[in-house]
């Protein structure tokens, strides 16, 4: 990837590796994303690796969960566990609320949980009581969603 190297400012460099990236999930995501994880510091950028997730969890949802799973400890964690959460939503909630829930920044976690549990609480206000009323959260949060899923059964 010379060519990345000789183009001039940091965001040239990031639209170009996000073209190639998203390019390259459309065929193998995970080999996409492990590409994006190893290029220096300097290239490597949340919107690639957000866009090799959304697509490969459009294309493959428990291929890019069990991709997620082989990246514990990498500092880009939560940026790959926020983006398939997000891409997961509407394919399977409760995957996406699992994931969304590992997410370490406190401050990431709590608003993308309570989005997913909202939406999540339209389409089956049940099944999210559910999945919240089997989650280790402290009251206060619980109280929350809790009440979010009200609302969404008193639109209905």
């Amino acid at each position: 990837m010379a060519g990345l190297g000789a183009l001039r400012g940091a965001e040239a460099r990031a639209g170009a590796i996000a073209a190639i990236a998203k390019s390259w999930a459309d065929r193998d995501a995970g080999e996409a994303a492990r590409w994006v994880l190893a290029l220096p510091a300097a290239d490597a950028n949340g919107e690639a690796l957000r866009e090799v997730i959304s697509t490969g969890t459009s294309r493959d949802p428990v291929a890019m969960a069990g991709w997620l799973e082989t990246i514990k400890a990498h500092p880009q964690r939560d940026v790959a566990v926020e983006a398939f959460a997000r891409a997961a939503e509407y394919h399977d909630p409760t995957a996406a609320a699992d994931w969304a829930n590992t997410l370490s920044d406190a401050e990431k976690r709590k608003p993308l949980v309570q989005k997913i549990v909202r939406d999540y609480a339209n389409f089956d206000a049940a099944a999210a009581r559910e999945w919240v009323l089997g989650q280790p959260f402290d009251p206060a949060e619980r109280t929350a969603l809790l009440g979010q899923i009200e609302k969404a059964e008193q639109r209905k």
